[in-house]
């Protein structure tokens, strides 16, 4: 018979919750970040859920695909809430996001978004989180390398976040802001 979920826990609902390599697929009732299969991977990202939100509920819901490769063309197996769809994948283009200054940021009326992923900015921009919503900017950076701003005065006894890239998720590098070296998002194309 068919099995039916009453409690299901989640630790994501889509592959951006879950770090580095790691995709946000089924198992058993639950959503787990789980390591692909060899192969099974398409270039770019699944749309975040707000993609999905005028996805239609049926209670006949069948799963499209289990994995990319059920999908044609460069179309990828993503989850949409309610069931795993093929979809055209969104694309992250290279560099980093500019890092934001909490400190020096206004408080937010409310917060507005003028894109939601890279492919809604124009050229080489990168849609990034600015204090009030995410914008499409400038990027820095092209190849997953730290941007130097160091300072040149710094107290003698800094307390770093890192010292080397293992020390960091897979997905950040230890790079130098300010005075102190901390873990920094690094954005590659596909994940």
């Amino acid at each position: 018979g068919e099995k039916k979920c009453f409690y299901a826990k989640h630790e994501c609902s889509n592959d951006y919750e879950c770090s580095g390599h790691l995709k946000c697929c089924c198992k058993g009732c639950s959503r787990v970040c789980a390591a692909p299969y060899a192969g099974d991977v398409k270039s770019g990202l699944c749309p975040s859920s707000s993609f999905f939100r005028d996805v239609k509920t049926s209670s006949q819901l069948r799963h499209q695909c289990s994995n990319d490769r059920d999908c044609s063309n460069d179309y990828k197996c993503c989850y949409s809430g309610y069931e795993r769809v093929c979809v055209a994948p969104y694309r992250v283009k290279s560099g980093f996001c500019p890092i934001f200054n909490w400190f020096k940021s206004k408080k937010c009326r409310h917060v507005q978004h003028r894109c939601s992923h890279d492919d809604h900015c124009q050229g080489h921009y990168k849609c990034c989180y600015r204090g009030c919503g995410r914008v499409c900017v400038a990027p820095f950076g092209n190849n997953g390398k730290c941007r130097n701003t160091s300072r040149r005065k710094c107290p003698k006894f800094v307390k770093h976040a890192c010292y080397k890239d293992s020390d960091c998720p897979s997905h950040k590098r230890c790079c130098v802001r300010g005075c102190r070296r901390t873990c920094v998002p690094q954005y590659r194309h596909g994940k």
